[in-house]
């Protein structure tokens, strides 16, 4: 990074504040160097000297502060704090009105793609063990996509009907009272960034599906702020979220996890005492699973009295799951981990199916059901 030039993680300047210092910030379009080659930089490039790193911390989990309708003017991504309208988070409303909020989202969406095609070289010595054991890993990986491949992807004959009423002016959806409106489902078009209240109503769909059908996992569903909320303020914050719920009688417990601009998802198995993370960029965060872990911790002495032997439990971060390729489909990815998860389903989805994925979960959404039928 140039001297002087605004780190690409501080996001937009706010209004009023000079930019003079920051001219030498390339535009979205010169994200390639001047031979053609692609810009190799992580998305979180930070100059070394500032000590970051370009991913999420081990003692803490990147995560904004707020989510979409907050007016809060900083955010934390990646253990670094920044600077910028709330609009930055991929994951809120659309925030529509500042031109330079929408070019620094374009730039952040162009910098997570081009990571994501990057062919790093190996920083191994070859050896004829370490080329089996590739091969295995490669062959492994040929099946597993061959596997999700095989999956037939199909809306029901009224899917065309329903889809248009979604997209229509004045749509609305109510689900134990969480709503989703026209605006809202507007987020699932293609290329847009699911907001919270498209994925707080998926949760509800999810567990609304799970109380009907004895045969499917019990479940219970947090909103996107129990995790943020967990993480800001502690177990006090959040010990009345499950007063109406017997947290300790459900199977699963899904947690969607917000990290400023990605989703992912968590899901607490308490028969299996178990949590797994899931994400789609396969980035690790041993500091979500100790969070949850803690949470089930102090749950279980609050609401049982008693604790639990946390040495029984096994914690993990996923990476033989489908992996997104670009950089505005985490959240599709992070619901669709959770709706599988729910009925102990394996993730027969890839990238290329998220097209299908975000009607599928528009027509669930518009028609208030989920079904195992449609896969």
């Amino acid at each position: 990074m140039a001297d002087g030039a605004r780190p690409e993680w501080l996001g937009p300047p706010s209004a009023g504040t000079s930019t003079a210092a920051y001219d030498s910030t390339p535009a979205p379009s010169q994200a390639t160097a001047d031979d053609g080659r692609a810009d190799t930089r992580s998305i979180l490039s930070v100059d070394s000297s500032l000590g970051f790193r370009d991913t999420v911390p081990l003692w803490q989990s990147g995560r904004v502060l707020s989510h979409s309708g907050s007016d809060a003017s900083t955010g934390l991504v990646a253990g670094a704090w920044r600077r910028g309208p709330a609009a930055a988070s991929g994951a809120g409303k659309a925030a529509g009105g500042s031109g330079a909020a929408e070019a620094w989202l374009a730039q952040l969406r162009k910098k997570i793609e081009d990571a994501l095609s990057v062919s790093y070289p190996a920083a191994v010595v070859a050896t004829s063990a370490y080329d089996r054991l590739r091969q295995r890993e490669e062959s492994f990986d040929e099946r597993l996509e061959k596997g999700r491949q095989q999956t037939a992807f199909a809306l029901p004959a009224n899917a065309a009907e329903v889809l248009k009423k979604a997209a229509a002016a004045g749509f609305v959806v109510e689900l134990n009272n969480v709503p989703v409106t026209a605006h809202d489902m507007a987020t699932l078009q293609d290329g847009k960034w699911l907001n919270d209240e498209v994925i707080n109503f998926y949760m509800q769909l999810i567990m609304d599906r799970s109380a009907k059908t004895p045969a499917l996992p019990r479940v219970h569903a947090f909103n996107t702020f129990f995790y943020s909320t967990l993480c800001e303020s502690g177990y006090a914050r959040v010990r009345r979220w499950t007063r109406r719920t017997k947290l300790f009688e459900k199977d699963l417990v899904i947690v969607p996890v917000h990290l400023g601009v990605h989703w992912c998802c968590a899901v607490i198995d308490l028969r299996q005492k178990s949590i797994v993370y899931y994400n789609a960029l396969l980035g690790d965060d041993p500091g979500c699973l100790q969070t949850l872990m803690g949470y089930i911790r102090d749950e279980s002495r609050d609401k049982c009295g008693a604790d639990i032997d946390e040495s029984e439990w096994t914690l993990r971060c996923d990476k033989r799951i489908p992996r997104q390729q670009n950089g505005y489909d985490c959240g599709v990815f992070a619901v669709m981990f959770a709706e599988y998860a729910s009925r102990d389903a394996p993730f027969q989805f890839s990238q290329e199916n998220c097209p299908f994925l975000r009607r599928r979960v528009t027509y669930e959404i518009a028609t208030v059901s989920l079904t195992p039928a449609i896969a």
